[in-house]
């Protein structure tokens, strides 16, 4: 397998890892992934585009057939208000979790964002917490917000009426 160079790849090989298998992907499919995420019970890897737009490009048969062997299945579109800068994916049950950076040009708020699993809508937008909210002079700079987000197993808080909710971590 031919391997991708060097300055393209997330930390050198010399770190102890190797690039078992990859895959060129039409444009059509997407581009330009900033998280992605599995859900075994349907056999579907979904990637978070990077583009403000908000979609999940969706693929089936990875467990099966491997990264060549995926079929493309058509992309969800996440409906939002404005435009947001996704980072972090978790499905869980109905729900599609993000994280988003905040921007200053065009201006949107650091949030954690709750769309529906099937239809891509907005159903929660939840702010992160004014020190990492992006000012002029203060806060997380751009690409310094959530870069990721991870289901910490089933937790409650009681001001939010008992939901379930992903936390979200700062690079």
């Amino acid at each position: 397998m031919e391997l991708p160079s060097a300055n393209i790849l997330p930390c050198p090989l010399s770190a102890g890892w190797e690039v078992v298998e990859q895959r060129q992907i039409e444009p059509s499919q997407g581009g330009g992934f900033s998280a992605g995420a599995y859900r075994p019970e349907l056999d579907e890897l979904w990637l978070l585009s990077d583009a403000t737009s908000g979609s999940i490009s969706r693929w089936r048969g990875l467990r099966d057939r491997g990264l060549g062997g995926l079929e493309p299945l058509p992309p969800l579109r996440l409906n939002q208000p404005q435009p947001m800068d996704g980072e972090g994916l978790v499905l869980d049950g109905p729900n599609i979790w993000v994280a988003s950076e905040g921007r200053l040009q065009p201006a949107h708020a650091a949030g954690l964002l709750r769309y529906d699993i099937g239809t891509g809508m907005l159903r929660q937008s939840q702010a992160l917490p004014p020190a990492w909210q992006l000012q002029t002079n203060r806060g997380l700079r751009s690409n310094g917000g959530p870069e990721s987000l991870t289901r910490l197993g089933h937790w409650r808080r009681p001001a939010d009426g008992g939901r379930d909710a992903p936390a979200a971590g700062s690079a």
